[in-house]
């Protein structure tokens, strides 16, 4: 039975998903090197051609797939700044590393898919613009195994919006639509992403999302660097999270006023 009516939509059944497509991509895992799908732009030798990268997936399994302890992701897009891309339907599962990453690229969508058994980040997203997440399903996010800091915070989450590759000024990505998605068994938070200005509630970047049964926090917002003087104020909002060990939503960052609305936190 749902628990929706009784935790403001929150329905606290567990998710079942499908492991298995038609179309299927398995890579060898060697040394923890396994198959990787790459889309970048590119010019040939002869200096003038140029070809646009660009990846179309529905219904598509990926398996066994990135490269441990590097950013070589399962699907990775670099520098593909021209073509559109979706992945739709798809199920990227059992990944050495991380399970997707769009970097420096433009014009992604990713929808109705599931990332599900990476390390230690389920999706990337750092110096992008038009990007769209939206209800997908990131689970069972690890730790490295062979991580060596000593006393240092590994950097960990199911889904890491522009955060990863800058940690004390967050990378710029704009047009970014991060909605109705789920992290779930994540080791230091669901989600890191940026609040949105203050008393704007029209923003889209990240809204209506779910984060549940995780060691750390369902989400870390921080104040997005392109928005409107978040160093005076920023807001989150439209965030729900259950079953957390550490706080449901947690904000560790620099500035004058911190909003918080239409938050539900259940059992953190």
């Amino acid at each position: 039975m749902s628990t929706a009516d009784d935790y403001d939509g929150v329905d606290m059944r567990g998710e079942v998903v499908l492991l298995t497509r038609n179309v299927k991509i398995q890579g060898e895992d060697v040394d923890g090197w396994g198959g990787q799908v790459l889309v970048t732009d590119l010019t040939e030798s002869d200096g003038e051609t140029e070809r646009i990268g660009f990846l179309i997936f529905d219904h598509v399994q990926v398996y066994n797939c990135s490269q441990a302890n590097t950013f070589k992701a399962a699907i990775r897009w670099e520098g593909a700044f021209q073509g559109g891309s979706k992945v739709s339907n798809s199920i990227i599962h059992g990944s050495m590393g991380w399970s997707v990453s769009v970097f420096k690229s433009n014009n992604v969508i990713l929808t109705d898919s599931s990332f599900v058994g990476s390390s230690p980040i389920g999706i990337h997203l750092d110096n992008v613009r038009n990007v769209t997440v939206h209800n997908t399903f990131t689970a069972d996010v690890l730790p490295r195994s062979n991580f060596a800091g000593d006393k240092i915070v590994d950097l960990e989450a199911c889904v890491s919006v522009c955060a990863y590759m800058q940690t004390d000024q967050h990378s710029e990505c704009y047009d970014l639509e991060i909605t109705s998605n789920v992290a779930a068994g994540c080791k230091f938070a669901g989600f890191i992403a940026p609040g949105h200005d203050c008393d704007d509630d029209s923003s889209i970047k990240f809204k209506d999302n779910l984060s549940h049964s995780n060691k750390g926090a369902g989400a870390l917002v921080y104040p997005d660097r392109l928005g409107n003087s978040h160093k005076t104020c920023y807001e989150m909002s439209h965030f729900k999270a259950y079953k957390t060990t550490l706080p449901c939503l947690a904000t560790q960052y620099d500035t004058n006023e911190m909003r918080a609305h239409d938050i539900t936190c259940i059992d953190a």
